[in-house]
């Protein structure tokens, strides 16, 4: 006879989450379609409405926890605590455990478990959004502590494959998703109109945008007749033709990406996916970014866009930017459900059931 098994999801923060973040974005849209297979969620507590049929697991972290927490050589107690609250009311259920992007609790969690003599009843799913784990001995700790890795593209698997002489035993690929209903292309305006130009991140020296505004500054002398439009920050820059919007929420983007040309991605570290490139692409921008990261896999090798090889080159960009305005390329097509909330949701299901196949078998 086969176990039941059940799955929890364990976030630091509280669930929905009504801030900006990604992967709250992703889990809120796959919870709220009702297909999911969260069946509990371990989260600080709630001030506004639940998801319904979810067992909440609500734990807090006031400076009395701490200080426990600090006693019990364990930050993370005030939490697996009630992880273990709740593994020891079904007893007769092995469990699926998500984690995301927090590797301090990944390595607690399987302590604990061990602990408690409850590792074998437990299949742990450590979601990492970044690119590469460099330290081989934090990649050893986390081989030994959770079962399997869930990366963003399939060249962030590869290269932690080459870097690392171990992974743990089971790996899933799994691109993040937008709304592709609210981001995506509508009608542009003439030709005759200017070339608008957009850049949209926090305003850190990784992000590059010190990169492209020394290529602006060269590049709006040949070309007066276009605007950069800077998405992000509230600092404003005394730069010919740069127009800065500050921080905007996300229901507005679309609308800025829509009556935009080229999205400009010029990151100077490896991203693990580039959500905004994605939303810049799916609402008709001509996508230019850094061939870094999971970058070329998300403009697929160069299909959906340009890739600058050297993104530290100011020069690459000026070029890329005046090789844009004199051919006016066209938009690449691409398919509606390419990076949606919808795939992403599929996708989760997808390796969540094999998961509860694995512990349900034995096999893990």
């Amino acid at each position: 006879m086969q176990n039941k098994s059940k799955v929890i999801l364990i976030s630091h923060l509280p669930l929905p989450y009504h801030g900006i973040g990604s992967w709250t974005t992703l889990y809120h849209n796959y919870m709220i379609k009702g297909r999911h297979q969260i069946d509990a969620i371990i989260c600080p507590p709630l001030s506004k409405e639940k998801y319904i049929d979810i067992d909440y697991l609500f734990f807090t972290n006031s400076k009395i926890k701490k200080i426990k927490n600090k006693l019990l050589y364990n930050r993370f107690h005030h939490i697996l605590s009630r992880l273990k609250a709740y593994i020891s009311k079904y007893k007769n259920y092995r469990f699926v455990i998500q984690i995301v992007d927090n590797i301090g609790l990944v390595l607690a969690l399987n302590v604990f478990l061990t602990k408690h003599s409850l590792r074998g009843q437990v299949y742990i799913q450590y979601s990492f959004h970044g690119f590469s784990i460099q330290s081989e001995n934090l990649m050893k700790k986390i081989n030994a502590s959770c079962d399997e890795i869930i990366f963003l593209t399939q060249i962030a698997y590869q290269d932690n494959l080459k870097r690392h002489t171990l992974l743990p035993k089971y790996v899933s690929i799994l691109n993040n998703g937008i709304d592709t209903n609210k981001f995506k292309q509508i009608a542009k305006k003439d030709e005759n109109d200017k070339t608008t130009f957009i850049w949209c991140s926090q305003d850190r020296p990784k992000k590059g945008l010190h990169i492209i505004l020394e290529a602006w500054s060269k590049f709006h002398k040949l070309y007066p007749n276009s605007e950069l439009q800077i998405v992000g920050t509230y600092k404003t820059y005394q730069v010919e033709g740069v127009k800065c919007l500050g921080r905007i929420s996300n229901d507005q983007l679309p609308e800025v990406y829509q009556n935009a040309d080229v999205y400009l991605f010029p990151t100077l570290c490896h991203e693990g996916f580039g959500l905004t490139l994605v939303e810049a692409l799916h609402c008709g921008c001509f996508c230019i970014a850094s061939n870094i990261g999971g970058v070329p896999e998300v403009l697929n090798h160069g299909e959906y866009g340009w890739l600058i090889s050297e993104p530290h080159n100011t020069d690459e960009w000026l070029n890329a930017m005046i090789t844009y305005e004199r051919e006016k390329p066209k938009h690449p097509k691409i398919l509606k459900n390419k990076y949606s909330l919808e795939s992403w949701s599929n996708g989760m299901n997808e390796i969540i059931l094999k998961a509860k196949n694995r512990i349900e078998l034995n096999i893990c």
